[in-house]
């Protein structure tokens, strides 16, 4: 990614009523076998936006990505659309931790795709993975690859911001 001015940021986000204390989760939408057609992104990044008044929807190449903020929405309502949307168009979403502020999408992202990878490996059945139940699977093979970098995105942001002061 890149840097954004804060200023610039500020703007973006002043619109939708985010504030930077406000808590977001990161989820990421995949076909099971991780190809899904543009006009299908556009389609299901759309459907989101509808459905999901307190969230950011975008895609990349392979995902739908919403953000969505806890503060101005009803957790429980959100994950229930979530979760009927990836099952009615064949898709799994993942779910990161919940976390507090804007700087921590990277960790967040990381969090969502390893839910939908674990997720679609451990249980193939289910629609909507949380990473809070896949995250002693994700140490586990972080741990034996030995990369530090990696097992940080298992953490809490606020966790990874505090080991990142002291090195």
């Amino acid at each position: 990614g890149y840097r954004v001015e804060e200023r610039r940021l500020e703007e973006q986000i002043r619109f939708p009523g985010w504030e930077h204390d406000h808590f977001y989760r990161l989820i990421t939408f995949s076909g099971f076998d991780e190809r899904i057609s543009d006009d299908f992104l556009y389609m299901i990044s759309q459907l989101l936006i509808s459905k999901l008044p307190h969230a950011a929807v975008f895609t990349n190449d392979t995902n739908v990505i919403a953000i969505v903020n806890e503060n101005l929405s009803q957790a429980s309502q959100a994950a229930e659309m979530i979760e009927q949307v990836a099952k009615n168009n064949d898709l799994r979403a993942g779910a990161s931790f919940a976390a507090k502020g804007l700087d921590c999408f990277p960790i967040l992202y990381h969090q969502a795709r390893a839910a939908v990878r674990y997720g679609i490996s451990l249980d193939p059945q289910v629609y909507l993975y949380f990473f809070r139940s896949y995250t002693i699977d994700y140490l586990l093979e972080i741990s034996a690859a030995q990369d530090t970098e990696k097992a940080l995105y298992a953490c809490h942001p606020d966790v990874v911001e505090m080991w990142l002061r002291d090195q």
